[in-house]
């Protein structure tokens, strides 16, 4: 094998790679938006759950009942539903 054929293969070989390289990258990168993305629906998605839990408990104040709007975790029992 001559050093031009040697030359041939690592250059195929190292563009071969940055082929892989760049592909991987624009995963990434894709990834990272749709992570983005979906944080900030989900950051959405939990005011709409806050602006909820206030007006429910404004509800219960009208009602006259008693009213938990400590509720650490708006994911089970943050809403006053006992047994969350």
């Amino acid at each position: 094998m001559t050093q031009d054929e040697i030359n041939g293969m690592l250059a195929a070989a190292l563009d071969d790679a940055q082929k892989r390289l760049d592909v991987q990258e624009k995963c990434i990168e894709m990834l990272v938006d749709q992570i983005e993305d979906m944080a900030h629906q989900m950051t959405g998605v939990l005011e709409e759950a806050r602006v909820a839990r206030l007006h429910y408990a404004e509800q219960r104040k009208r009602l006259g009942l008693t009213v938990d709007v400590t509720g650490g975790s708006l994911i089970g029992g943050g809403f006053g539903i006992p047994g969350g």
